[in-house]
Formats: structure tokens, C-alpha cells, sequence
């Protein structure tokens, strides 16, 4: 790779660092003490997805590649899909969907247990099993609250509705970003050049996501 590409590529990193950063400042901004709680955790979410990103930063200048790979595929990853299964959880007031929820979140804890178990291999890069089970999951409850909430009077003044926004968001990057994490190590060994452009892309849409989950926070803040 070129000077010139890993300059770009750092400066996209650094982007969304502050992207992250951003949200936690909207997050503690729009904090309301009469919000659902699993509004009032994000917060704490926020300040764990900083403060992982930080260590991550330290194992990579250290060249700590195992660590870094086992930190954010069996610590980062599964905290990030866990968290936003109970913030869903949380929303749905039927027992059957929550019900799903917690289907949906022991099969992706066995998921990553199995391959823990099973798949691990310290050659590869990604470990792609769990993650793309665990997208695949929250995808579903994803589409699960939007069907709800096109059928619902909330459609009237969706935008009002944190959830929303915080969907909307995820929506975007773990649906387009299904494929590459999904044949992550398949693209990375077969097809680099291809890779670093999706690579690139994928940083753009995680930065567009946490835009989009700031925006939210202090537009339903105003609200």
C-alpha cells in the first residue's frame, strides 16, 4: 500500500474516532432523566465504544495483531450486538417478540462460542462466523421494529422517535456492510486492491452511522 493510501486511510480511522467521540458528547447532551432506560444508557455505550477503539489503537501501535483481533472479535463485537439487542428488547412491549430477542442473542453467544471452540485459527484475520450471525440477527429485529412502526400511529412523528434514529443507523452500515465482513478474509487474500476500497467504504459508513445516531439524539433532544 502507498504512502499516500495508508495517509488516507489513517486520516479516515481519525474521522471516525471523532464521529464516535461526537456521539458520546450528544449522548451525555441529550441525556433525560425521564427516558426510557435503554435511552439513558447510551452514555455509557458511547464512552465503552471511545474506550475500546483507544486500547484497540494501543494494541496496533504495539503490533499486537492476536490482540487485537481477539479484543474486538470476542470482547468489542459481542458487547456492541448484545447492547443493541436489549436496546430493542427493551423497546418491544410484546412478550413473543421479546421473546425472539432473547433467541436471537443466545444463538449468537453460541455462535461465538462455537467458534471460539471450533473455528479458531490464529492465521486468520477476521473471524467472520459469529459476526455475520450476529448481523444477521440484529438485522431481522431491525426490520421487526420498522414493520412495527409503520403500522403503528408512531409513524406519524417517527422522526421523534429516538429509536429511529438509532435503527436507521444500523440499518445502513450492518446491511451494507453484510457482504465484505462477511468474505472478509476471502476479498483480503484474493482480491487486496478491491478490499482497501471496500475497506475505505465501510469506515465512511460507520462514520455516516454515528452521524446519523447524533443527529438523532439531539433532534429528539429539541423535540
Amino acid at each position: 500500500m502507498s504512502l499516500r493510501k495508508m495517509l488516507t486511510l489513517k486520516g479516515i480511522r481519525y474521522i471516525l474516532y471523532i464521529a464516535e467521540f461526537i456521539a458520546l458528547i450528544s449522548a451525555v447532551y441529550s441525556f433525560k432523566r425521564s427516558a426510557p432506560i435503554q435511552q439513558k444508557t447510551l452514555p455509557l455505550y458511547f464512552l465503552f465504544i471511545v474506550f475500546a477503539e483507544y486500547v484497540g489503537r494501543y494494541f496496533d501501535n504495539a503490533r499486537l495483531l492476536d490482540y487485537t483481533r481477539n479484543w474486538y472479535a470476542y470482547f468489542v463485537i459481542p458487547i456492541e450486538f448484545l447492547f443493541f439487542y436489549w436496546f430493542l428488547w427493551r423497546h418491544f412491549a410484546g412478550q413473543k417478540t421479546r421473546l425472539w430477542i432473547a433467541v436471537g442473542s443466545v444463538l449468537f453467544m453460541l455462535s461465538l462460542v462455537m467458534e471460539w471452540l471450533v473455528f479458531y485459527d490464529t492465521t486468520t484475520t477476521f473471524i467472520s462466523l459469529s459476526y455475520t450471525m450476529g448481523n444477521l440477527i440484529l438485522l431481522i429485529f431491525i426490520l421487526m421494529y420498522f414493520n412495527g412502526l409503520v403500522h403503528s400511529k408512531r409513524i406519524l412523528n417517527f422522526t421523534n422517535e429516538l429509536e429511529f434514529w438509532i435503527c436507521s443507523g444500523l440499518l445502513l452500515f450492518y446491511l451494507c456492510t453484510f457482504p465484505f465482513f462477511g468474505l472478509y478474509n476471502y476479498f483480503l487474500e484474493k482480491f487486496p486492491d478491491e478490499f482497501r476500497t471496500y475497506y475505505v467504504v465501510m469506515l465512511l459508513l460507520n462514520i455516516l452511522m454515528y452521524a446519523i445516531f447524533s443527529f438523532g439524539m439531539i433532534w429528539t433532544r429539541r423535540k
